[in-house]
């Protein structure tokens, strides 16, 4: 949980489900900012140009490029 650390997750920010943390490739890999991690997002943000909108993005990655880093093992 190393990038949410001392930051309120944004599972918790969006008030996500069980069912949608559990197929959250975000919630899975809790190392990097969830605009960082390909995949979907408890089916809410596969795409990153919804990430430039996200009240998580605004509030902790603004200014940030959007890069995503994808899981050689997952394609996600």
């Amino acid at each position: 949980m190393a990038y949410w650390m001392n930051k309120k997750p944004c599972w918790e920010i969006k008030n996500c489900s069980p069912e949608k943390k559990e197929n959250c490739t975000a919630f899975h890999n809790q190392t990097l900012p969830c605009w960082a991690v390909g995949g979907r997002h408890g089916g809410t943000c596969h795409d990153t140009e919804k990430c430039k909108g996200c009240q998580v993005y605004l509030q902790y990655g603004k200014g940030r490029p959007i890069l995503v880093y994808v899981d050689e093992k997952t394609n996600a």
